[in-house]
């Protein structure tokens, strides 16, 4: 979520992974980059 504050960009697709399994990586990052959109009002 922070990339996605600071930066304004999405998350999803990023390929740090920190070792966790792909399919969590795609729900964290997407549900991350809703949060700052919803916060943000975009």
């Amino acid at each position: 979520m922070t990339f996605a504050a600071l930066t304004g960009r999405s998350p999803v697709g990023n390929s740090y992974t920190m070792g966790i399994d792909p399919q969590t990586v795609q729900l964290l990052q997407k549900a991350a980059w809703d949060t700052v959109q919803d916060y943000y009002g975009r």
